[in-house]
């Protein structure tokens, strides 16, 4: 059974808008390290956001090359599930 394929078009934008994402919120989690005035409560909590963000982005990447190589396509949804599991961990964790 051949399953459905995404287009280039898309599969560019999936590489695009995630680069673009995983460069801003590394930026952010390197700002909030780097600088002892960023360590506020409420930017350590933006800092883990972005850290979830960024294990976010990267499994797009881990899509798209099953979408190209693997017929059945499910080996991200259980990536993003990590990922959006991990997300809801670190802004659960900065709680504490």
């Amino acid at each position: 059974m051949k399953y459905y394929t995404i287009s280039v078009v898309y599969q560019a934008f999936y590489v695009i808008i995630p680069t673009i994402s995983l460069i801003g919120n590394a930026i952010i989690v390197y700002v909030t390290i780097r600088s002892k005035s960023l360590r506020s409560n409420c930017n350590i909590l933006i800092a883990l956001n972005s850290a979830g963000d960024v294990l976010h982005s990267c499994s797009h990447y881990i899509m798209i090359i099953s979408y190209n190589i693997v017929e059945d396509h499910h080996i991200y949804g259980r990536i993003f599930a990590f990922t959006c599991n991990y997300s809801h961990f670190s802004a659960h964790s900065s709680r504490l």
